[in-house]
């Protein structure tokens, strides 16, 4: 189980340690992340909401826009401090790689049409 005060800072770190890079200004973002795409170099964002007033759950979701659109709305993952730290590896982990991949699969589609 993970201490209720330390699991936004498990997460950050988790989501540093895959590459991310953390944000300094609030309602910007927890972190952030740069791929280069077909039209220049495009920003990811990794957001932590709370779904209790103690912060011990929550959930990540990611934004990265192309065409106009949130390729990323559909990936979110659940978080609490009652995981064990194996768990939150694991689910922060998985995260990660759906983001990656996802963002990866539409720089393969644009470098198709272009």
């Amino acid at each position: 189980m993970i201490a209720q005060q330390t699991l936004h800072t498990r997460v950050t770190s988790l989501l540093s340690q895959a590459g991310w890079n953390r944000r300094p200004q609030p309602n910007t973002g927890l972190m952030t992340k740069r791929y280069s795409s077909a039209i220049g170099v495009r920003t990811a964002y990794i957001y932590l909401g709370w779904l209790a007033e103690d912060r011990s759950s929550g959930y990540l979701q990611a934004e990265y826009q192309c065409a106009g659109r949130n390729l990323l709305s559909s990936i979110n993952a659940l978080v609490a401090s009652t995981m064990t730290d194996e768990d939150l590896v694991s689910v922060v982990g998985r995260f990660v790689v759906e983001v990656d991949t996802a963002v990866a699969m539409s720089r393969a589609a644009n470098r198709m049409t272009t």
